[in-house]
């Protein structure tokens, strides 16, 4: 497993990490989402949500069903203020 896998995979598994913070090409916007609300995580996923209609929609959705924070960047500010929340 490559290190920047073992690190994602501890991040989810960790209780003490409250959110995430998505900043990857965005094909990769969905999948990690998801999995980090499944974690129960909350996530700020850099903008675009997803490249998908139908996958934000489920992500919300999940994020709904599991009351998790599920919010897209617009701004350097976003994140900010969501790591404030976070910590």
């Amino acid at each position: 497993m490559r290190a920047s896998n073992r690190a994602w995979t501890a991040a989810l598994n960790d209780p003490e990490i409250r959110g995430i913070v998505i900043a990857t090409p965005a094909e990769t916007h969905y999948r990690l989402a998801r999995a980090a609300i499944e974690a129960g995580k909350d996530v700020l996923v850099e903008k675009p949500l997803t490249l998908d209609i139908d996958e934000g929609e489920r992500l919300v959705a999940l994020a709904n069903e599991r009351r998790a924070i599920l919010m897209s960047a617009t701004c350097s500010n976003t994140i900010r203020r969501f790591c404030d929340c976070a910590s």
